[in-house]
């Protein structure tokens, strides 16, 4: 399944943790990617079943936790593969 870079951010930032983690927690920490554009990346990989959540309400505000599913270390797996056998393959030469 193909994953848009926003959604392989997420999944890799996902993987990483060891807890769910609340969506504003990732765009905080993926700075450099708008907020809106996380929160559309989560609410994607969770309709394709690529990570799960569930709302946390222990604070004062609720917060839906998110983390990566099998389906998502799955998915994550196969881009990196696909990432890297595009940067092995030799590229051809065009003769003039």
């Amino acid at each position: 399944m193909a994953v848009s870079r926003n959604q392989l951010l997420v999944l890799r930032y996902l993987a990483e943790c060891t807890t769910p983690v609340a969506g504003i927690d990732i765009a905080a920490d993926l700075d450099w990617v708008a907020t809106s554009s996380i929160y559309a990346a989560i609410s994607a990989l969770q309709a394709q079943g690529n990570i799960s959540a569930e709302w946390d309400h222990s604070e004062s505000h609720p917060r839906r936790m998110v983390s990566i599913s099998t389906a998502g270390a799955d998915a994550l797996r196969e881009a990196i593969e696909l990432e890297s056998r595009q940067l092995i393959r030799p590229r051809r030469v065009q003769e003039a």
